[in-house]
């Protein structure tokens, strides 16, 4: 069919189809894959508000309260057999009630970070955007929201540390808004599997087991050098492969 003189061009398809048209097509069916393939700058995948306050951020959020608050209890009791424990001020109990919270987040975090990296690649990095790097990235949100009320019981830490813990809100929120290249904030998770090591000597030098119990002490020291060889050391070469 034809409208003013001129005739319409025959679909791919058609028996009309020509060789130049089944070319264009395909060049257009290119075009349109590598547009698909490209991170999107401006698609936002849920509001700021949600980032930050939906329930893969309260829910972790709440049970971190929990288990700072029923530890805190238990060190006031245990206070009374520990002399160690009767001589910390309240914020340094505040600080030694942090590391349950924190042994939980470390590992919830860094076993979600493992998982959404292997699925990561096998996908295209800047695109990809599996649901484990979602929660990873919201544990974090709620866990930096917990250093937060952590920090406002103290009331003695320095203004940077506030500059940091909201610095870390904003990133994961963003991230999560706009989902592009998930693999590089959730790569720096991982080496958050040092933290039960690494509280594990303080508290031991706190209680004086480094000097009463000095084997048990160094095989401490040894976990926290083989953590951080295994979950500190490689992020740099993952973030770079």
């Amino acid at each position: 069919m034809s409208t003013g003189g001129v005739a319409e061009p025959a679909a791919p398809g058609s028996a009309a189809a020509t060789p130049a048209d089944a070319a264009a097509a395909e060049v257009r069916a290119v075009h349109a894959a590598a547009a698909a393939s490209r991170p999107d700058f401006h698609r936002r995948h849920m509001s700021l508000l949600a980032a930050v306050a939906d329930a893969r951020v309260l829910g972790p959020l709440a049970a971190y309260v929990f288990l700072h608050a029923g530890t805190h209890a238990a060190l006031r009791r245990l206070a009374q057999a520990a002399p160690w424990l009767a001589a910390l001020t309240p914020a340094q109990t505040h600080y030694v009630s942090q590391k349950l919270p924190s042994a939980v987040h470390s590992l919830r975090g860094v076993s979600a970070s493992l998982s959404a990296l292997a699925s990561v690649r096998h996908g295209s990095p800047f695109t990809s955007y599996p649901r484990l790097a979602d929660v990873a990235l919201a544990d974090f949100t709620a866990f930096a929201f917990y250093g937060m009320y952590v920090m406002a019981l103290q009331a003695r830490e320095h203004w940077s540390a506030w500059i940091h813990h909201g610095l870390g809100v904003v990133g994961t929120a963003l991230e999560r808004v706009y989902r592009i290249a998930a693999v590089l904030p959730v790569s720096f998770i991982i080496p958050e599997a040092t933290v039960p090591a690494s509280s594990a000597v303080w508290l031991m030098q706190r209680a004086g087991a480094d000097k009463s119990h000095p084997c048990w002490f160094q095989a401490a020291l040894a976990v926290r050098a083989v953590a951080f060889l295994i979950f500190r050391l490689p992020v740099p070469a993952i973030v770079a492969a």
